[in-house]
Protein backbone atom coordinates (compact mmCIF):
# COMPACT_ATOMS: atom_id res chain seq x y z
CA UNK A 1 0.00 0.00 0.00
CA UNK A 2 1.45 3.57 -0.76
CA UNK A 3 1.18 6.12 1.37
CA UNK A 4 0.45 6.74 5.26
CA UNK A 5 -1.83 4.44 7.23
CA UNK A 6 -2.72 3.53 10.59
CA UNK A 7 -3.77 -0.02 11.42
CA UNK A 8 -5.96 -1.52 14.01
CA UNK A 9 -6.17 -5.22 14.23
CA UNK A 10 -9.15 -7.73 16.35
CA UNK A 11 -10.27 -10.75 16.13
CA UNK A 12 -14.01 -11.15 15.29
CA UNK A 13 -15.91 -11.73 18.27
CA UNK A 14 -16.40 -15.96 18.78
CA UNK A 15 -14.15 -16.60 15.72
CA UNK A 16 -10.73 -17.35 14.56
CA UNK A 17 -11.27 -14.29 11.84
CA UNK A 18 -8.22 -11.62 12.07
CA UNK A 19 -9.44 -8.43 11.05
CA UNK A 20 -7.37 -5.69 10.19
CA UNK A 21 -8.77 -2.34 9.43
CA UNK A 22 -6.28 0.61 7.49
CA UNK A 23 -7.37 3.83 7.66
CA UNK A 24 -5.50 6.39 5.92
CA UNK A 25 -6.18 9.86 3.74
CA UNK A 26 -6.56 8.13 0.60
CA UNK A 27 -9.43 5.45 2.40
CA UNK A 28 -10.18 2.77 4.63
CA UNK A 29 -9.07 -0.89 3.95
CA UNK A 30 -9.90 -4.22 5.51
CA UNK A 31 -7.71 -7.52 5.82
CA UNK A 32 -9.82 -10.67 6.69
CA UNK A 33 -7.69 -13.49 7.46
CA UNK A 34 -8.82 -17.23 8.38
CA UNK A 35 -8.58 -21.16 7.98
CA UNK A 36 -10.65 -22.55 5.96
CA UNK A 37 -11.09 -26.14 7.08
CA UNK A 38 -12.95 -29.00 5.34
CA UNK A 39 -15.27 -30.79 7.45
CA UNK A 40 -13.44 -33.89 8.73
CA UNK A 41 -10.09 -33.86 6.30
CA UNK A 42 -6.69 -32.46 7.36
CA UNK A 43 -6.37 -29.97 4.61
CA UNK A 44 -6.42 -26.31 5.72
CA UNK A 45 -6.12 -23.05 3.41
CA UNK A 46 -5.07 -20.13 4.66
CA UNK A 47 -7.96 -17.42 3.18
CA UNK A 48 -6.88 -13.61 3.22
CA UNK A 49 -9.66 -10.90 1.64
CA UNK A 50 -8.75 -7.60 0.63
CA UNK A 51 -11.55 -5.56 0.66
CA UNK A 52 -11.69 -1.50 0.17
CA UNK A 53 -14.24 0.44 2.62
CA UNK A 54 -13.75 3.82 1.14
CA UNK A 55 -11.59 5.50 -1.68
CA UNK A 56 -9.29 4.08 -3.35
CA UNK A 57 -5.94 1.83 -2.13
CA UNK A 58 -3.48 -0.02 -4.06
CA UNK A 59 -2.23 -3.66 -2.77
CA UNK A 60 0.30 -5.45 -3.89
CA UNK A 61 0.35 -9.22 -3.06
CA UNK A 62 3.19 -11.12 -2.31
CA UNK A 63 3.19 -14.82 -2.00
CA UNK A 64 6.09 -16.60 -0.76
CA UNK A 65 5.11 -20.42 0.39
CA UNK A 66 8.26 -22.29 2.63
CA UNK A 67 7.74 -25.61 2.08
CA UNK A 68 9.21 -27.66 5.34
CA UNK A 69 9.95 -24.61 7.05
CA UNK A 70 12.20 -23.32 3.69
CA UNK A 71 14.42 -26.60 3.48
CA UNK A 72 12.58 -27.75 0.59
CA UNK A 73 12.54 -26.30 -2.98
CA UNK A 74 9.70 -25.60 -5.54
CA UNK A 75 9.04 -25.51 -9.08
CA UNK A 76 6.18 -22.63 -9.93
CA UNK A 77 3.13 -23.35 -12.51
CA UNK A 78 1.62 -20.92 -14.52
CA UNK A 79 -2.57 -20.93 -14.65
CA UNK A 80 -4.84 -18.33 -15.32
CA UNK A 81 -5.79 -16.41 -12.26
CA UNK A 82 -3.50 -18.59 -10.43
CA UNK A 83 -0.34 -19.97 -9.34
CA UNK A 84 0.76 -23.47 -7.97
CA UNK A 85 3.65 -23.90 -6.03
CA UNK A 86 4.73 -27.55 -6.60
CA UNK A 87 7.67 -28.41 -3.70
CA UNK A 88 10.61 -30.63 -5.03
CA UNK A 89 9.73 -33.69 -2.93
CA UNK A 90 6.37 -35.76 -2.83
CA UNK A 91 6.04 -35.12 1.00
CA UNK A 92 4.10 -32.21 0.69
CA UNK A 93 0.96 -31.18 -1.06
CA UNK A 94 1.51 -28.48 -3.87
CA UNK A 95 -0.07 -24.96 -2.55
CA UNK A 96 -1.78 -22.36 -4.77
CA UNK A 97 -2.15 -18.59 -4.16
CA UNK A 98 -5.19 -17.38 -6.09
CA UNK A 99 -6.92 -14.08 -7.03
CA UNK A 100 -10.73 -13.62 -7.18
CA UNK A 101 -12.22 -10.28 -7.99
CA UNK A 102 -15.57 -9.44 -7.25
Amino acid sequence: MAGEFRHKQRYLPDTNILLTRFLGESGIAAISDFMAMQHLGHSHNLVRRVKIVRGEIKFRMACAPKFDYGRTGHTIEKKPREIIFVPENNIFPPCACAAAFL
